[in-house]
């Protein structure tokens, strides 16, 4: 706001002459922002469930952000993704329920990303040599052998679509 003010005047023998004048000045301004904010877990990972033809209850995991899975999709304490209720009528008479839990991928979805060569050379001149197919082969059944040493299933990793079972387990009731 602000305000300004003049005043003025002359004599002379004839004339009396006086003038005034005033200005005022006003100024009002009113600013407002308003900021939307919207807070969430960004999903690093997308989880589709569905059932296969059998009738079983499966999850399809697909990264997000990278090439590969890296971390959990879902915090199982937090979401669990499923919950079994027994409703027999006579728990007693009968043999207890069992819940089996696989994971499996195809072997082309198998990404082994912590092998670090020494020598690349080296690999190069193994993958020319005669006889790689059989150290190639001679790998494949090694790393056959400790799935199945664990109790996983392999149907043939040679496939590239073979499945794969990563990990399995049986729930059991409390």
């Amino acid at each position: 706001m602000g305000a300004k003010a003049k005043l003025s005047g002359s004599i002379s023998p004839i004339h009396l002459i006086g003038s005034a004048s005033g200005t005022a000045e006003a100024e009002a301004g009113l600013s407002s922002s308003d900021k939307l904010s919207i807070s969430g877990t960004a999903r690093l990972m997308l989880v589709t469930q569905s059932q296969t033809e059998e009738g079983y209850y499966r999850w399809i995991v697909t990264p997000r952000t990278k090439s590969f899975l890296d971390g959990r999709p879902w915090d199982p304490i937090k979401e669990p993704r499923l919950r079994l209720i027994d409703r027999r009528k006579d728990r007693k008479k009968s043999i207890p329920p069992t819940v089996r839990v696989e994971i499996r991928c195809r072997r082309e979805d198998l990404l082994i990303v912590d092998l670090k060569l020494k020598d690349g050379g080296l690999w190069q001149s193994l993958k020319g040599k005669a006889g790689f197919r059989n150290k190639l082969a001679a790998a494949e059944s090694y790393i056959r052998d400790r799935l199945s040493e664990e109790g996983l299933e392999v149907k043939n990793i040679s496939d590239i679509f073979g499945q794969v079972t990563l990990a399995s387990t049986t729930a059991e009731s409390n």
